[in-house]
Formats: structure tokens, sequence, C-alpha cells
């Protein structure tokens, strides 16, 4: 039977993958969260909540702080946590390398809305990405927000899905990096925005702060070609740094 069911999904151009922390990074937080006993998730570039929403279809069940720039997708994020008494909304804001107001490109998806410029390879692989206007918002330090919203007890997740922001995002928080037990970037291995921090500048980044490679999952990829564009990388603090 089994095998009937995968035969029949191939013919319509799917597969079936076993729901474990091989194939989903959210399984595998809430894996960490048991493992490390982290206390909070920071999800900086919430969007809608699909991140958070999948942890807890995940079983995690532990304190999540999101973080987004967006008006309609922070509205909405705000509607999805409303009966979630320990997942906090932070107020509508960009995270970045310092305090400033500035202006942020809106995506047709909205998910690949950026305060960086967009490349044309990106646009070409997902005409959705296009940018259809432009909203103003307030960018912060992970670093001046954090001490608002937790206090010193608290041990984080933090993941950072800001295309191509993210290490503007690092580079604002030294101080609630060092609380973090394991982080998830979102990276990309070609320039899909006005960014030179790429994959492999990610990883010698996290070495650089004490962690090492724990999971990567290929993310945004080229449907025609199958070019692997974007992965999500999990790294692991290590333990003579902790």
């Amino acid at each position: 039977m089994k095998k009937l069911i995968q035969s029949v999904v191939n013919r319509i151009g799917y597969d079936l993958h076993k729901r474990d922390a091989r194939f989903h990074s959210e399984c595998c937080v809430a894996h960490l969260a048991r493992e490390t006993g982290f206390t909070t998730v920071l999800d900086v570039g919430a969007n809608t909540g699909q991140f958070g929403s999948a942890l807890r279809e995940w079983g995690y069940r532990g304190r999540i702080i999101s973080f987004e720039p967006l008006s309609l997708a922070h509205a909405m994020l705000l509607h999805t946590t409303r009966k979630d008494d320990l997942w906090m909304v932070a107020p509508r804001c960009a995270i970045g390398s310092k305090e400033e107001a500035t202006e942020i490109n809106v995506s047709a998806n909205s998910v690949s809305s950026s305060l960086l410029e967009i490349s044309d390879k990106h646009v070409n692989s997902a005409p959705d990405s296009k940018y259809i206007g432009q909203e103003t918002i307030q960018v912060l330090p992970l670093d001046v927000i954090v001490p608002r919203l937790c206090d010193d007890k608290q041990t984080f997740f933090l993941k950072i899905d800001t295309q191509g922001f993210e290490e503007s995002v690092l580079n604002g928080a030294p101080h609630t990096l060092g609380r973090c037990l394991a982080v998830q970037l979102e990276l990309s291995l070609t320039k899909l925005y006005a960014s030179d921090f790429l994959f492999q500048d990610g990883l010698n980044r996290m070495k650089n702060e004490g962690f090492e490679v724990f999971a990567i999952y290929p993310g945004f990829s080229n449907r025609e070609s199958g070019q692997t564009l974007q992965a999500d990388v999990i790294f692991l603090r290590n333990p003579s740094d902790l």
C-alpha cells in the first residue's frame, strides 16, 4: 500500500517523506529544545508566523518572541498568536545593526521582502518575489530590544530569516548571541540581494562566534534547473564555549 501511494503521488509531481527531523528544521529545533534546554525562541523575520506555528506542530511548547516589520504581516502575526500565551509578538520593527528609520521593499509574495535590493536572478527564479512597494519602518538591534522583552535568565534559540540582512542582525546582537545555545540562519548560496554575506561567509562567521554546523536544510531553489539558491543552516554552540 505504501508503494502504491508513493507511486500515485509521484505521478502528479510530488514526493512523500517521513515526518522527522531529517526533512523539517522545526522538528530539529523542537529536538534541540529538549537536548539543550533553551527557554526562548527569537523568531527574527517571522512574517505571518509560519515558523512559530510549525514549532508548535512539532511539539515545542516553550516561549517564542517574533519580530516582523511589514504592517500587514505583523497584523496577521498578531492574529495567529492571539490564543498562545507563550508566543509574544514584538512591536513592529526590523532587526539590524543600529537604530534607524528606513524603507523596506515589499515583495508581491511578502516573504521575499527585504531592506536590500533584490537581484534579477531571484526574480527570474521566483517572479512573485518582485517588489511592489515600500513601507517606512523602524530598525532596532537585538541587543536593544531583547532586554526590554526578556529577563536575564532566559537562554535562546535564534532564528534569522531576513532576506540578505542576516549579517546586520548578527552585528547588532553580540550580547544576545552570547546567550544563544543554537542559531538558525537562512543563507544564500548565490547573490539574491545586494549583500555579500553568502553561505560560506555565514559558516565562517558562526564558527568565529563559537558555533558548529548541526544541520542543513535546502530552501529556495530554481524549479527548472534545480539549483539550490538558499539553505537554512542550524548551528549549535560548541560545548567548550558554554
